[in-house]
């Protein structure tokens, strides 16, 4: 299941992952960023995959479809991702989603803790804890 709060002031969207997640998932939440005009060029993006569950449905074939859907879409490109995950496949996972999604953003990054995700992305992480809980 995922679940996402977008910040305007910020240009900052919080995503958030858990239980089982397997590649249709990840494509329809590609599909509503797709569709969420809020969006806008430069916006920063924290997924929070820390709470995905064992077995992961998610497979390198599912994100490289998904990265190639962003690429084809209409969605703002540039800014930055941070992705959190704190299992060592998930970790993997998300190594290889941002070589296939690098020509998408600035800039992608692989963090196993929050904090040092959210220095990254310049946000302050009371403010990401916040829209988590």
């Amino acid at each position: 299941m995922s679940r996402r709060h977008y910040l305007d002031a910020e240009n900052f969207l919080v995503c958030a992952f858990s239980g089982p997640v397997d590649d249709a998932e990840l494509m329809a939440h590609m599909e509503s960023l797709i569709a969420d005009e809020r969006l806008r060029p430069g916006y920063r993006e924290l997924a929070d995959c820390r709470g995905i569950s064992t077995p992961i449905g998610i497979t390198g074939e599912g994100l490289r479809n998904v990265a190639r859907r962003e690429t084809a879409s209409t969605l703002p490109k540039g800014g930055r991702l941070a992705l959190v995950m704190d299992q060592d496949v998930t970790y993997g996972l998300g190594r290889m989603f941002s070589v296939f999604a690098e020509e998408n953003r600035s800039e992608i990054r692989v963090f196993s803790a929050l904090p040092e995700a959210c220095a990254w992305l310049g946000v302050d992480p009371d403010l990401v804890l916040k829209h988590l809980d």
